[in-house]
C-alpha cells in the first residue's frame, strides 16, 4: 500500500513536471527568444522532437508501475529543469540558462551511468532518457552560442562554430562504439539534421551546413552499424567475459 502511494505521488508531480516543460517549450517560446546562431535548428523539426518525446512521456507516466520509480524522480527533474531553462533562455538570461543546461545535463548523465541498463535500449523510459541527454547536448551548444550572438558575423566565430560541429559526431559516436547506444545516435541525428536544414535556408554559401549534413551522413552510418549489430557494448563483453571464466563443473 505505501509503495502504491507513493508511486501515485510519483506520477503526480511526474505530470505537474510534465506540463511545466510542454509550457516552457510551447508557450514561453525558447524558440524564437535567442539570436540566429550556428547550432539554430528549423521549427519544423524542433516542433516534431517535442511532440514525439511529450507524447512518449505522457504514455510512460500512464503506464508506470512502481520499479520505475527512480525513472520518474529522473523525469521530474529534467522537466522542472526543462520549464526554469525555457523561462530564463526567453528572457534573454542565457548565461543563467546555460548554468541551468549544464546542471540537467550532469543530472542525465549521473542517472544513465548509474542504471547501467545498456541492452535496455528499446524499453520507453529507456529512449526517454536517451532523448534528455541527446537535447541536453544539442541545447548547451545552441544556448552558449547564443552568449556570444553578438559576434555571429564574426570569422572567428564562424570557424569556431564550424569547428565544434563535428562534437555532433564525436560525443555520440563515443556512445554507439563504447555502448553500442544507437539511440542516442539517432536523437542526435534528428537534432543535427535541423540544424543542416535550418542553416542551409538561412545562409546557402556557408560551411556550417555542409559540414552538418557530413556529420549527419556519418552519424547515420554509425547509428545502422550499430543496429545491425556490428558494435558490442563494453556491458556485454563484461558479461561474456565472465561467462568464460565460468568453470565448467561446479
Amino acid at each position: 500500500m505505501a509503495d502504491s502511494n507513493e508511486l501515485i505521488k510519483h506520477k503526480v508531480v511526474g505530470a505537474i513536471a510534465t506540463i511545466l516543460s510542454i509550457y516552457g517549450i510551447f508557450f514561453l517560446h525558447p524558440f524564437h527568444a535567442g539570436h540566429f546562431t550556428p547550432f539554430s535548428m528549423n521549427h519544423v523539426v524542433y516542433i516534431v522532437y517535442w511532440v514525439l518525446f511529450f507524447l512518449n512521456q505522457v504514455g510512460f507516466l500512464v503506464f508506470a508501475n512502481e520499479a520505475n520509480s527512480y525513472v520518474l524522480t529522473h523525469l521530474i527533474s529534467f522537466g522542472i529543469l526543462n520549464f526554469i531553462w525555457s523561462y530564463f533562455y526567453s528572457g534573454h538570461h542565457y548565461i543563467v540558462s546555460e548554468i541551468i543546461l549544464l546542471i540537467s545535463l550532469v543530472n542525465s548523465l549521473v542517472y544513465y551511468f548509474s542504471v547501467n541498463k545498456y541492452e535496455d535500449k528499446v524499453s520507453l523510459e529507456g529512449y526517454l532518457v536517451r532523448f534528455a541527454i541527446s537535447w541536453l547536448f544539442y541545447a548547451v551548444f545552441w544556448n552558449g552560442s547564443s552568449i556570444w550572438g553578438h559576434f555571429n558575423d564574426r570569422l572567428w566565430f564562424r570557424i569556431l562554430c564550424n569547428i565544434t560541429i563535428w562534437d555532433f559526431l564525436i560525443i555520440p559516436g563515443l556512445f554507439i562504439l563504447l555502448l553500442n547506444d544507437y539511440l542516442v545516435g539517432t536523437d542526435t541525428c534528428i537534432l543535427v539534421f535541423g540544424i543542416a536544414l535550418k542553416q542551409l535556408t538561412h545562409k546557402v554559401f556557408a560551411l556550417q551546413w555542409i559540414f552538418a549534413f557530413v556529420v549527419l551522413g556519418l552519424l547515420a552510418l554509425l547509428t545502422v552499424a550499430s543496429i545491425a549489430g556490428l558494435f558490442r557494448s563494453s556491458s556485454t563483453l563484461i558479461v561474456e567475459v565472465d561467462e568464460e571464466q565460468r568453470p565448467l563443473v561446479t
